[in-house]
């Protein structure tokens, strides 16, 4: 296996949305599973996993590469609902455009 390096934003992104100490690699399919899974979802293996985070980082830049699409999610950015201070001062600048106080 070739190693290649991952870029800033593609390491920040993988350490950021998907920590690596919450995953593991077969060494028999190379497959990601998560670090709960008793066994291999993609080949059923049984043994010992890959735990190394520098070789799992490794697996998801290449799954990546694989699929473009992965990488669109991962880098997505995701909107969350309002804070009470964002809600309350939206309410209040759409209140003063209803009111008129022209003279």
């Amino acid at each position: 296996m070739t190693f290649i390096p991952l870029s800033a934003t593609l390491r920040k992104t993988i350490e950021s949305k998907l920590p690596v100490h919450r995953l593991k690699s077969c060494p028999l399919c190379g497959t990601l599973n998560a670090e709960d899974n008793e066994s291999c979802f993609s080949c059923g293996w049984h043994g010992t996993f890959v735990r190394d985070p520098e070789q799992i980082r490794q697996s998801l830049h290449e799954l990546v590469l694989d699929c473009p699409e992965i990488g669109d999610i991962l880098t997505q950015r995701v909107v969350g609902r309002p804070s009470l201070i964002q809600r309350m001062l939206g309410i209040f600048r759409r209140d003063r455009k209803r009111l008129d106080i022209s003279v």
